[in-house]
């Protein structure tokens, strides 16, 4: 019996605890990691072109009106940043410029 009880006893102090000290020592890593600032670096710049819509207009050429079609593409950049001392990313997307296919008003 006396056996029993002290297994019992032993097992309640390991779960109260060990878990405690534990739970301690992450919560003082995370908070020294949440101090530190970021150390953000480029790690990938893209540049893509992508076509968006179409669209007709009208011109006249030799008094004849005609119709043509005009693509909108849009030149997109895309920036990719790495922090090293937490393991993160972050990313901007920025629209540099529209152009058409054909020069119109």
């Amino acid at each position: 019996m006396k056996r029993w009880l002290s297994v019992v006893l032993c097992s309640i102090l390991f779960t109260i605890l060990i878990p405690s000290i534990s739970y301690g020592e992450s919560i003082k890593s995370d908070m020294l990691i949440a101090k530190t600032p970021h150390n953000w670096e480029v790690s990938n710049v893209d540049y893509t072109k992508k076509n968006v819509r179409t669209h007709d207009y009208k011109i006249f050429d030799n008094f004849i009106r005609k119709t043509r079609q005009c693509d909108v593409d849009q030149k997109i950049k895309t920036v990719v940043w790495y922090c090293d001392l937490h393991g993160e990313t972050k990313s901007a997307t920025y629209l540099l410029e529209r152009e058409h296919s054909e020069q119109h008003k």
